[in-house]
């Protein structure tokens, strides 16, 4: 949102890396519907009035299709781990990156084998508990 601002205090427009809603969960984009509802309910009316229009009669339309795709490709995605969201939080590891680094063959693999114990490879949700 300060680039929001900012570009207002500056009379430029600018564009925001957002994602449909049925694809945004784990991703670095926000939802769009989110971003237009943070723009439209923002304290200072310059931004507010700077929201863009969309067509929510397309993107409801849109959803059941997406989240088929999203389902067909769910092994690819990151399965929601608290300590793992947790840890990247304080890490300041921008969003979507577990997603990002799961999707890097050999990754996963290469830290199971350097992160497990007594011969046993550490898996992806176990990386997040090893003590490095």
């Amino acid at each position: 949102m300060a680039a929001a601002l900012a570009a207002v205090e500056l009379d430029k427009d600018i564009t925001m890396d957002v994602q449909h809603p049925a694809l945004s969960g784990s991703t670095a984009q926000p939802s769009m519907n989110k971003m237009l509802n943070l723009i439209r309910n923002y304290p200072d009316e310059r931004v507010a009035t700077k929201s863009p229009q969309l067509n929510n009669d397309a993107i409801k339309a849109s959803m059941s299709s997406l989240y088929g795709l999203r389902f067909q490709y769910r092994d690819f995605e990151s399965r929601y781990n608290s300590e793992l969201v947790e840890a990247m939080y304080y890490a300041r590891t921008p969003g979507g990156a577990s997603a990002t680094l799961k999707s890097i063959p050999g990754l996963v693999e290469n830290l199971g084998r350097l992160l497990g114990v007594n011969g046993h490879h550490a898996d992806w949700d176990q990386i997040p508990d090893c003590n490095i």
